[in-house]
């Protein structure tokens, strides 16, 4: 006799194999449980990335985008439960088709993109990399921010990317309740002024406790938005930070540093000379 392996056990083999894509769709195939385990795999972190204006065969790549997104909306809608297996949502070069020559293929493409992110209802991490959130369409800037308004949103990581003012960026922040780590790298805003206010959240009613990372970013705006009564992120219980300063940003870093509480257990900072140390208490 033959005996069924146990849920538990086979959750276990197939978390090792999460970075299989292939391997986890063959396991699919195996039975009903391991095809329940190997789904939750197979969308754990699903990536959308635009396709590159420059490149020669852009048209190409934007109709594969197409299809795959066109492949995940079916998928979510035979099986809706699919889409809460998403815990990682990765959006590359998005908002970045520019100009005339592009507009009728951006909004097909943004469209598409709206669809898939308005139907993912458990992310626990948002990573945006290489884009312009200006540039994107209405209605894809309003699934974002249902997403970042999102109560299983704990981690956030932006890259590379362009946003037009800092009271912008801030109020996006404002929105994840239970933001728990941040992750900035090289984002600009055109407007670094510090806002005065919040209307989503409550001061201080979001524990940012776990990691702050900043690297090349405008450490003094942030460091002074903590210090204001009415920002929503409480980073006092933070446990990790690491900088990496810019030469010109510099003297941001100890405001900073003035902002953070008594909890901090790790801090990496990188200044203009190079890394001035790592510390923990």
């Amino acid at each position: 006799m033959v005996f069924p392996v146990p849920r538990e056990i086979v959750d276990c083999i197939l978390d090792n194999l999460y970075p299989d894509k292939a391997t986890l769709l063959s396991c699919a195939l195996v039975g009903k449980t391991w095809g329940l385990s190997a789904q939750r795999g197979i969308f754990q972190h699903i990536t959308l990335e635009f396709p590159n204006r420059q490149h020669e065969e852009f048209d190409e790549l934007a109709r594969a985008y197409l299809e795959r997104n066109e492949q995940l909306i079916g998928s979510f809608e035979r099986k809706p439960y699919l889409a809460s297996y998403v815990q990682t949502f990765e959006l590359k070069q998005f908002g970045k088709l520019l100009g005339n020559v592009f507009r009728d293929k951006k909004e097909i493409l943004d469209v598409s993109t709206t669809q898939v992110v308005e139907r993912l209802c458990n992310v626990k991490s948002l990573l945006l990399s290489k884009g312009n959130w200006d540039s994107l369409s209405p209605q894809l800037r309003e699934a974002l921010k249902h997403l970042f308004s999102a109560p299983s949103l704990s981690q956030i990581s932006i890259s590379l990317s362009v946003i037009s003012s800092f009271n912008e960026f801030a109020s996006l922040l404002s929105r994840v309740s239970h933001l728990r780590m941040l992750k900035l790298h090289f984002l600009y805003c055109h407007n670094w002024d510090v806002p005065t206010s919040s209307k989503i959240h409550p001061p201080r009613s979001i524990q940012l406790d776990q990691l702050l990372y900043l690297h090349s970013v405008n450490t003094h705006a942030f460091a002074a938005w903590f210090q204001q009564d009415s920002c929503p992120l409480e980073v006092r219980n933070l446990r990790t930070l690491q900088i990496y300063s810019k030469p010109s940003d510099y003297e941001g870093t100890a405001p900073m540093l003035q902002s953070i509480g008594a909890n901090l257990q790790k801090l990496e900072f990188q200044g203009p000379l190079g890394s001035q140390g790592a510390s923990s208490s």
